[in-house]
Order: structure tokens, then sequence, then C-alpha cells
């Protein structure tokens, strides 16, 4: 935490230095201070778009009632940045959490997961939440390679490999290896015929 108050005092308006507070305060259970940290980051730099989606997930978890406010928030973020991914898959969240009483919100959170997997199909956490969506409409085949493609993605992104896959890497490596040295063969069968 020195870390991020020796940033403040070099730049009181360093938004990332305000929302990693605001994440501090919150893993502390203290969630007064995070929406304080957070409310400030973007009072402090409108272009914060980590403080909004923050701010956004504290308000959805009050329920309906902070439901219109996140959507604010979650649209101010990507109105900054429209491929800030975790916007997109906090909005999809809002709506996943608003269709026990509308069950159009589910198609909303989708289509706000179809549009996030195509600005980056790597992104992980929209595949949980999709998974999240599937789950909620029965389709538990659906929802199960979802989850399979998000633990992937985070796999991947993390540089983790099971043995199977370090094999499968290793054979295709290999099968390249292969062809390049019957295509030099080949070539010098060539040159001396």
């Amino acid at each position: 935490q020195s870390f991020y108050d020796q940033a403040l005092r070099a730049n009181p308006k360093f938004c990332k230095a305000r929302v990693a507070l605001g994440l501090k305060a919150l893993e502390s259970g203290n969630t007064a201070a995070a929406e304080r940290e957070f409310g400030q980051s973007v009072a402090d730099d409108p272009q914060c778009t980590e403080g909004y989606v923050n701010m956004a997930i504290l308000q959805r978890k009050r329920g309906i009632e902070g439901n219109r406010e996140a959507l604010a928030n979650l649209r101010r973020a990507l109105a900054i940045d429209a491929q800030y991914l975790p916007a997109f898959n906090e909005m999809a969240l809002l709506y996943l959490s608003e269709a026990a009483d509308n069950e159009k919100k589910l198609d909303l959170a989708e289509v706000v997961c179809s549009q996030a997997q195509k600005i980056n199909a790597g992104y992980a956490p929209i595949y949980n939440t999709w998974g999240l969506i599937d789950l909620r409409r029965g389709k538990i085949i659906d929802a199960s390679a979802k989850f399979q493609r998000a633990i992937d993605r985070a796999k991947r992104k993390a540089g983790i490999y099971t043995a199977e896959e370090d094999i499968a890497q290793w054979r295709r490596v290999s099968e390249a290896c292969d062809d390049q040295v019957f295509a030099a063969e080949a070539q010098a069968a060539a040159i001396e015929a």
C-alpha cells in the first residue's frame, strides 16, 4: 500500500494508484473506503475507466437500486475506451443479475459477451460470464464448454500448460521439423539430378 501512497503523493490524480487503494480496501472488507477511493479516482481523472468499472461492481452488488448507476458508469468507461473488456464483462453480469425479473436481459447479456469476444477472443472472464448465462438458460453443455474455454484462456495467458499440451506442442514442432528436413532432402535430390 505504501507504494500506492507514494505514487499519489507524487501525483494525487494518478488513477491506477487510487483504484489500487480502493481494491486493497475492498480486499480488507472496507467497502465504504473502496467506494470513496473509486469515486475519488473518477473525480480526479474523468478518463479513469478502472474507477468507473469498480464503482459499477459495487453498485451492482446493491441490487436493482444500484444497477442504474452501475450501467451509467459502465457506459462512461466504454465511452472512454470502447474496447475496455472489464466494462463489457461487468455489463453482462449486470444484465444477468436483472434476468430474474426480465428474461430479455439474458439476451442483452449474451450480446454483450458476443461483442466482447469479437474484440478479444482470448479474454477469459467473458467466457465465464457467458457460461453463467448459458447455465441460467439451462444449457448445461454449452455452459460447460464456455467454462472450459475460460479455463483454457486463463491458463494460456498465465503460461500454464498440462503435460498433454506440452506433448502436443512438441509433436507439432517435431512434425514441422520433419517436414523441413523432408523438403531440404527433396531439394538436394532435385539439385543432384
